[in-house]
């Protein structure tokens, strides 16, 4: 039995307007597969972003969610499989952050749709999965930057879904809550088969924890492989036009990237 990636794009080009952002864009993601994008502000990826969940339509190439054309298939079909989360922004809904993760089940049971016992123990498990025990009651638009990133990624679980798409989830994190956050995604690719998108600036964080790593320049794919293939001195001087050092990391053997401060570059 052949068996169907759970997003392929081919070719795909995108972009606003009469701008094309991303180009000539092709990659495959399978079930419990944790695929990280990176690459210099302006070099697509948040309009990769937008392009996979449909946002953004396609200029020219075809998308599939597990073998199904995006442009064929319902919102609410796609939202069954898949959680989106972008990059942060402010929300003012009156919503307790109890109430507001709870909203991520509005999809699988529709808003008139009661709530049931699975709900409640999802509730519980992703609260205390996000460390959100102490907030639940508080409302969502008093929250710090950092704690809503935390109770937006519970919304997204709690769904359960099969595909998750994250832009910059790490953002406005504390050091404690970026390494707890980092492991229970990459929990969730290995213990639950779930595939990931995730858009990172920290390349540390993507040589750690990513299985592959797509590095762009330009709006286009410049390297897509392995850690070990991507993070590489001359690819990441030559994408971010800045000196680094690339050696294995402190912990096991992926790579870890330096920066050179200017008093110590050659001329």
């Amino acid at each position: 039995m052949i068996k169907v990636p759970v997003l392929k794009m081919e070719h795909v080009s995108a972009g606003y307007g009469e701008r094309i952002v991303i180009k000539d864009i092709s990659l495959e993601l399978e079930s419990s597969e944790l695929l990280g994008i990176v690459g210099p502000n302006g070099s697509g990826k948040t309009t990769l972003f937008r392009t996979v969940t449909g946002l953004i339509k396609p200029r020219s190439g075809r998308i599939y969610l597990k073998g199904r054309d995006i442009m064929h298939v319902t919102r609410r079909a796609i939202a069954m499989d898949v959680s989106a989360i972008p990059q942060l922004q402010n929300i003012v809904f009156p919503y307790s952050v109890e109430d507001f993760i709870m909203m991520g089940r509005f999809v699988q049971r529709g808003r008139s749709g009661a709530q049931g016992k699975t709900d409640y123990d999802l509730l519980e498990h992703v609260i205390d999965l996000f460390d959100l025990a102490s907030l639940r009651y508080q409302r969502i638009s008093s929250i710090s930057g950092g704690e809503l990133q935390r109770a937006i990624l519970a919304q997204a679980l709690i769904k359960e879904p099969e595909m998750m798409l994250l832009d910059e989830p790490t953002s406005h994190l504390d050091i404690k809550h970026q390494s707890s956050i980092m492991g229970i995604i990459r929990d969730l690719v290995d213990k639950r088969d779930v595939a990931c998108i995730m858009i990172l600036h920290d390349l540390n964080l993507a040589g750690q924890y990513c299985d592959r790593i797509a590095l762009l320049k330009d709006g286009s794919i410049f390297r897509i492989g392995s850690p070990d293939e991507v993070i590489r001195e001359e690819y990441i001087r030559d994408v971010y036009g800045t000196e680094v050092l690339v050696r294995q990391g402190p912990f096991g053997s992926r790579p870890y990237v330096f920066l050179v401060p200017g008093a110590f570059r050659e001329d």
